[in-house]
């Protein structure tokens, strides 16, 4: 069922059920009326056949007509940009192609771009610029002295149908193409057939001599009378009219069957025979009809068989090697066929089809390969095989190589710039982490002076709490000494010792007083070197050196208020007399040194909870500070790391051939 299937069983199925139908119908007919209506099955077969040779003169004009209307959109031929030398080499493979004597294409301005010759007053060149297809009759070249046709199209601009005609391509085929059709065609031994213009003009004969002279049945009857009857039928002819007519010709009765040729400019086929060829007995016409029918039928198949073979194994192998082409296989050679026809005409196209692709996917096998080594300074090995839509492939290759090295110098570029950053910021970080060190080396320095005062205020504050108690017992001393004047010598003696204990005390007192302010007056230094982070510490420094400044004033009173006792407890040796009143002078003087005492004792406690703030913000500024250094130490790592990486990745883009352009 599937070799039923397969183009070769097709025609011979078809071209065999078609002959045997028509045969078997046409010896039928022929052996049951031959006497009755021999001549209708004449002129039928006769018509008939005209029209199958029309249509195929037809069908082969046409072919030439597609050729030119093709190359006509070909833009290449119409761009002023390419080259003569290219065009030419693009019209002569087209003529090897299909066959064909020459190929030329004509400018705008009449003049033919490979020879130079003025064309612009021929017929061709004129229906070509108006957007038609023109097909020559036969005439005699001005340029080779021989028998030529011209087949002509419009040249598109931009290969654009219908746009702008900017020339013509001018083809010439085969000088005697035509002949051979007509001396193909044979239905009896002295037939014969030609084919007329749209004038009525010999184009094709199989008399020779006929169309070189340009002979004109239709304008010789105006002057012999012998050719009306045939003028008469050519005039159908070139009206497009399909028939059958008898006329004389040189005292010879002929047939005449003719068919119109379907768009070529009104050309018409005609097919004619002596009428004896048909006229033979009866009875051997009968058994001619039988004899030829099944020689008919055997010839058929064996013609048949040949035509399907020739037609269908180009095709078979074609297709076979495109099946392959669509699994990959790039390297099986595909097969000659030397033909003129079609098939030729597939086997060359599947060629160039695996040719060209197999350039192209090697030449795209070969860059991307280039590409994963690293290699992006290359080019296509076969530029001039991407044609047509295989433009876009090579378009698509250089645009990846072009932006893959670009993005490459713009990483090579910005590791460079990310090195460059990760240096200075490695050395501004070391700076900061030194700084930083140096930083932490002062407030350490500072937090133990803080401490020094701190162990200093406290023991102040012992001694004031100490002197305050001891003048509190000095007042009671006093009262009693009111009361006992009998010990007064004595009391006045313990007096002045104990005044004399507090003038030490007081003067312990300024000492540690004018430490504290110039304690204060450091912290305050280094405060303003803490920058911002040392403005509490700044007010706190403030607040001690106020604390000082009070602490010696009331130093400086006690000790007025001492030297006072002093005199006081002089006099009184010398004025026993005034023992009581002096006493009472004494007793209020104790009292205010008292409450004096109790406000320095208080100062000094207050002093002592001040430095304990500054102690515990000193502590905040050096944790502050050391945390300061451990960052900076850590981002002069970080820095050198990223330098390491930017580094690395320099020598991993070095490692690629970056395109030139």
């Amino acid at each position: 069922m599937k070799n039923f299937k397969s183009i070769k069983n097709k025609i011979l199925f078809s071209s065999l059920v078609l002959i045997i139908s028509s045969m078997l119908i046409l010896g039928t007919c022929v052996v049951f009326i031959l006497y009755k209506n021999s001549q209708q099955i004449l002129e039928e077969t006769l018509t008939e056949a005209a029209k199958i040779a029309a249509e195929r003169v037809g069908q082969e004009i046409i072919a030439y007509q597609n050729v030119a209307r093709e190359l006509g959109c070909i833009s290449e031929l119409a761009d002023a940009n390419v080259s003569v030398a290219v065009k030419k080499e693009i019209l002569d493979e087209k003529v090897s192609t299909y066959n064909l004597v020459e190929g030329n294409v004509i400018g705008a301005d009449g003049i033919n771009l490979f020879n130079g010759v003025q064309c612009g007053e021929r017929e061709y060149f004129k229906a070509a610029m108006n957007g038609e297809i023109y097909i020559s009759r036969p005439d005699i070249s001005q340029v080779t002295g021989k028998l030529t046709m011209f087949i002509s199209a419009p040249l598109w601009k931009d290969g654009k149908t219908n746009s702008t005609v900017v020339g013509i391509i001018m083809l010439i085929p085969q000088e005697d193409f035509l002949d051979n059709i007509v001396q193909s065609i044979k239905v009896s031994d002295n037939g014969g057939a030609y084919i007329l213009d749209a004038e009525g003009t010999a184009v094709a004969h199989t008399t020779a001599g006929l169309v070189a002279n340009a002979n004109n049945s239709i304008a010789l009857s105006q002057n012999d009378s012998s050719l009306k009857a045939i003028a008469v039928l050519e005039r159908k002819m070139i009206a497009g009219e399909l028939g059958f007519g008898r006329y004389t010709y040189n005292g010879v009765n002929k047939f005449l069957a003719y068919a119109p040729i379907q768009n070529i400019n009104s050309w018409s086929l005609g097919i004619n025979a002596p009428v004896s060829d048909f006229l033979g007995s009866t009875i051997l016409g009968i058994v001619i009809t039988i004899v030829i029918i099944f020689v008919a039928i055997l010839a058929a198949l064996i013609i048949l068989r040949n035509i399907a073979d020739k037609i269908s194994r180009p095709i078979k192998l074609c297709s076979d090697r495109l099946d392959l082409l669509s699994k990959g296989d790039l390297h099986t050679p595909t097969v000659e066929i030397n033909s003129a026809d079609e098939t030729g005409v597939l086997a060359a196209a599947t060629k160039g089809i695996v040719s060209i692709t197999s350039k192209i996917i090697k030449d795209v096998a070969y860059l991307l390969e280039e590409m994963s080594n690293g290699n992006f300074d290359i080019h296509s090995t076969e530029l001039d095989s991407y044609i047509g839509d295989y433009q876009t492939i090579l378009t698509s290759m250089r645009l990846l190589k072009s932006s893959l090295s670009s993005t490459l110098r713009g990483i090579e570029e910005s590791a460079s710039q990310v090195s460059a950053g990760a240096e200075q910021m490695a050395v501004a970080a070391q700076a900061l982490a030194e700084g930083a060190s140096d930083q932490a080396g002062s407030v350490e320095e500072l937090l133990a002076t803080v401490n020094e005062i701190t162990d200093q205020a406290k023991v102040s504050a012992v001694e004031a709490l100490s002197t305050h108690k001891e003048a509190q017992l000095i007042g009671e001393q006093a009262k009693e000494g009111s009361t006992q004047v009998e010990g007064m010598t004595t009391a006045m003696q313990r007096i002045s010792e104990a005044s004399n204990e507090i003038a030490k005390v007081i003067t312990s007192i300024q000492d540690i007083a004018s430490q504290t302010n110039l304690l204060s007056l450091n912290a305050a230094i280094e405060a303003a070197r803490a920058g911002e982070s040392g403005k509490g510490f700044a007010v706190v420094a403030d607040e001690i050196r106020k604390l000082s400044i009070q602490s010696a004033e009331a130093v400086e009173d006690t000790r007025e208020l001492i030297n006072t006792a002093l005199n006081e407890v002089s006099n009184g040796s010398a004025l026993v007399d005034n023992t009581s009143a002096s006493l009472n002078m004494i007793i209020v003087d104790i009292e205010n040194v008292v409450s004096s005492i109790e406000s320095v004792s208080s100062a000094f406690e207050m002093q002592a909870e001040s430095i304990a703030q500054i102690n515990i913000g000193v502590e905040q500024i050096s944790n502050v500070v050391q945390n300061n250094s451990a960052t900076a130490q850590e981002s002069s790592a970080t820095s050198e790391e990223l330098s390491a990486q930017a580094t690395t990745l320099n020598q991993m883009v070095d490692e690629f051939k970056l395109a030139s352009d």
